[in-house]
């Protein structure tokens, strides 16, 4: 979000300042590789988002079997001491 910033920031300094040629040319350049920076970081993100909500997933499920075997050892346990 801060890249977006910069690169907006940017965008507006080169259209309100006229410059030469050479100047406009690398500024240019350097926006463009920004935006690229910009692109690999947003999709890098997705990525992550991705992954974290398997993660999440996976954490629910390994919570929910626990859970049933602690309530299964419980209950053989229980049942144990009755025999």
């Amino acid at each position: 979000m801060i890249l977006l910033l910069i690169v907006l920031v940017l965008t507006l300094q080169l259209k309100a300042k006229p410059v030469d040629t050479t100047a406009s040319v690398d500024a240019e350049k350097k926006l463009r590789g920004f935006q690229h920076i910009i692109q690999e970081l947003s999709a890098e993100n997705a990525e992550l988002k991705e992954r974290s909500e398997s993660l999440e997933e996976e954490i629910t499920l390994l919570k929910e079997v626990r859970s049933a075997s602690d309530d299964w050892l419980q209950a053989d346990s229980v049942g144990g001491q009755a025999a």
